[in-house]
């Protein structure tokens, strides 16, 4: 039996073919952060995190300013107890989907891309809806 619903094209498409740029090593230190450079990004931004969290912690709901939540926009998941090790999972379990998937069709010698598109999707709707109820709450907020 047909399905009579046309298919939407999929927001994840996988490619057969990769692109791979060879840079000499002189031309590229100057174009990326260094070792150390991105060492301190990183120990900023758990800094950073771990400071709002606490703020959070200590005020009321309806005791958090708007500046406030601002600089929490893009690190929400850091601030958030437990929700790191949740989308840490989350992700997880969407790369182990897909690669499960890919060993499938490997042995049995078949390449459906729509089949690893679908699965893909699947195992990261829960990011599509997380990034939409953020944006929602955001617009809603006074500012």
């Amino acid at each position: 039996m047909s399905n009579p619903t046309p298919t939407r094209p999929r927001s994840v498409t996988f490619s057969p073919f990769s692109k791979l740029a060879f840079i000499p090593k002189d031309e590229a230190d100057p174009k990326w952060y260094s070792r150390q450079e991105k060492h301190r990004f990183r120990l900023v931004l758990i800094r950073d995190a771990r400071r709002m969290a606490r703020t959070f912690e200590a005020a009321p709901a309806d005791g958090i300013l708007p500046e406030q939540l601002y600089k929490c926009v893009g690190i929400e998941v850091l601030v958030t107890q437990g929700l790191a090790r949740h989308a840490a999972e989350k992700k997880r379990k969407h790369v182990d989907a897909v690669l499960s998937e890919q060993s499938l069709q490997k042995q049995n010698g078949v390449c459906d891309i729509e089949m690893l598109s679908g699965v893909s999707k699947t195992r990261s709707s829960w990011t599509t809806e997380r990034a939409r109820k953020l944006a929602t709450g955001y617009y809603h907020m006074n500012f």
